[in-house]
C-alpha cells in the first residue's frame, strides 16, 4: 500500500527528496484482509488529502504540480479554484456549465498585460481583450454588432431636445435607444457600451483644431485606446458650409472617416454619428424651433443626427402689426431675415415638408398678390413655388397657404417666406398679424 501512494505523490510532482511528503498515522488497513472496504478506504483517503493540502501550503516549491504523466482529466468540484493554468495546447471544456472570466476595473488591469488576455471591465461594462500589436486593451467582438444608440444633443440627459438652446459650448453624445456603440476593430465591428460624453467646441485635444463661426464639422464616435474610453469628436472643418473637404466611406455599411483625422480616429475607425453647424456670430451651436416674433421668429436647427433621427417641427410666425407692400419684386416677408427656418444636412437621406400661409388685404380691385417659398433665397421663389391671388373687389381680404418638398444637399440651408404683388396695385400683408412659415424635418 505504501508503494501505491508514493507512486501517486510522484505521478502528482509533490514526492522529492528535499522535500519529502510526512503522513503519519494514518491507518492504511482493510477491513476483512482480502476485500478492500469502500467506507474506509474514503476515510483514508480523505485523510491522505488533507495532509497532501496541508504540505503543499507549506513545502515551497511542490506547492505547484509541475507535471502529471498520462494525466487524463481534472475534476474540481462546485467553485473549485487553481491559482493558475499554464497550458501549451487546447482547454477544451464540455457540459453545460460556464466559463467565469475575471472581472474588475480599468484601474486593476494587468501592470504587464500580454496579448490574448480577456477580462470584464467593471468600469466600461464590457468584455476586453489585451492586444500588443497595439499595446492597448480594446473591446471584444460580440455576435451581433448593433447601430450606434445614442444622439447627438446640447443638453445633458436630453437625447431629444424640446427647448430651445442658443450658443451651446459644447456639443454631447447621449444614450437614447441604448448605450452601445459599433467599434471598427479593423476586421468587423464590435459592440461597445458607452456613456454621456460633452466636448467643447474649443477643444483642440480630440479634434484637429478648436470650432470656428460659421463653418459645419462631423462628429465621430471611436475607441481611444489611449484612454481606453470610447470618444465622440469633430472632424476638421468642411471647405465651406455645402462641401466636405474629405470623403466618408462604407464599411460593412457604416458611414466611417476614409482617412486620418489629426487628434481623432485612424482612417476607417471613425463612425460618423451626425454634423452640427455653428453659429454666424461665433463658435457655437443653437437649437431653435421657431418662435412668435414681429418679423417672426427664426427657427434654427443646427444638429443633424446620422441615426435615431426624430421629427422635427418648426414654426415661425410673424406677429407683428400690419405692413404694406406693392412691388413686384419677391423679397423676404416683411423683409425681415426672421421669416425663416435655418437648418443642417449630414446626407441627403429625407425630404422636407414646407408650408407658408399668407393673410392679405387688398386696397383695389383686381389686384394679384403673390406667395412663395425660397430655399436659400429670399428674392426668387423655388422651382416656381408660388401662388397668385387676384383680388376682385377693393378691401377684400384672403389667406393662401403654399405646400412645398425640399430635398436640398448636405450643408446648411434656409427656407424662406416670400412675399410681392402685381406691381400695381398695394396690398397689406400680416392682417391677422399671424403669418406662419412652418417645417418638417428628420433630424
Amino acid at each position: 500500500m505504501r508503494a501505491l501512494w508514493m507512486g501517486l505523490l510522484v505521478a502528482l510532482g509533490l514526492a522529492s527528496p528535499a522535500s519529502a511528503l510526512i503522513c503519519s498515522s494514518i491507518p492504511y488497513v482493510f477491513s476483512n484482509g482480502t476485500t478492500a472496504d469502500a467506507t474506509q478506504i474514503n476515510a483514508n483517503f480523505s485523510a491522505f488529502q488533507a495532509c497532501v493540502n496541508v504540505n503543499a501550503a507549506t513545502a515551497g516549491a511542490n506547492s505547484n504540480i509541475t507535471s502529471l504523466t498520462g494525466l487524463v482529466s481534472i475534476l474540481v468540484s462546485a467553485n473549485g479554484s487553481f491559482g493558475s493554468i499554464l497550458s501549451s495546447g487546447d482547454i477544451t471544456m464540455t457540459g453545460t456549465g460556464q466559463l467565469i472570466l475575471a472581472a474588475g476595473t480599468t484601474a486593476q488591469r494587468s501592470g504587464s498585460p500580454l496579448s490574448g488576455m480577456i477580462r470584464f471591465n467593471t468600469t466600461l461594462s464590457s468584455y476586453e481583450g489585451y492586444n500588443a500589436a497595439t499595446t492597448s486593451w480594446g473591446p471584444l467582438a460580440s455576435a451581433v454588432p448593433v447601430t450606434p444608440q445614442g444622439r447627438l444633443t446640447l443638453t445633458s440627459a436630453t437625447p431629444v431636445l424640446t427647448g430651445a438652446v442658443t450658443g451651446a459650448t459644447a456639443v454631447l453624445y447621449t444614450p437614447y435607444q441604448g448605450n452601445q456603440f459599433p467599434v471598427w476593430s479593423g476586421v468587423s465591428f464590435v459592440s461597445q457600451a458607452f456613456t454621456e460624453f460633452s466636448q467643447a467646441l474649443s477643444d483642440t485635444t480630440l479634434s484637429p483644431a478648436a470650432a470656428v463661426a460659421a463653418s459645419v464639422y462631423d462628429i465621430f464616435g471611436w475607441y481611444n485606446s489611449n484612454t481606453s474610453t470610447m470618444t465622440f469628436s469633430r472632424g476638421p472643418a468642411w471647405t465651406n458650409t455645402t462641401t466636405r473637404g474629405y470623403s466618408l466611406s462604407r464599411v460593412q455599411g457604416v458611414l466611417v472617416n476614409a482617412s486620418t483625422i489629426f487628434n481623432g480616429p485612424a482612417a476607417g475607425y471613425g463612425v460618423y454619428v451626425g454634423t452640427i453647424a455653428t453659429d454666424a456670430g461665433g463658435a457655437t451651436v443653437t437649437w431653435n424651433r421657431g418662435s412668435a416674433a414681429s418679423g417672426g421668429g427664426a427657427a434654427t436647427l443646427n444638429i443633424w443626427n446620422m441615426y435615431n433621427r426624430v421629427t422635427v417641427g418648426a414654426q415661425v410666425v410673424d406677429s407683428g402689426a400690419t405692413y404694406t407692400y406693392g412691388s413686384a419684386t419677391p423679397r423676404q416677408a416683411r423683409a425681415s431675415t426672421g421669416n425663416q427656418v435655418n437648418f443642417v444636412l449630414g446626407q441627403v437621406e429625407d425630404a422636407i415638408s414646407a408650408h407658408y400661409q399668407n393673410n392679405w388685404k387688398a386696397a383695389s380691385a383686381f389686384g394679384s398678390v403673390y406667395n412663395g417659398l425660397g430655399l436659400d433665397s429670399t428674392s426668387a421663389y423655388s422651382s416656381g413655388l408660388s401662388v397668385v391671388i387676384q383680388a376682385f373687389t377693393a378691401n377684400a381680404v384672403g389667406a393662401d397657404v403654399l405646400s412645398a418638398v425640399f430635398t436640398p444637399a448636405v450643408g446648411t440651408h434656409y427656407i424662406a417666406a416670400l412675399e410681392a404683388t402685381d406691381g400695381t396695385y398695394t396690398f397689406t400683408f400680416d392682417n391677422s398679424a399671424n403669418n406662419a412659415l412652418t417645417a418638417q424635418l428628420r433630424m
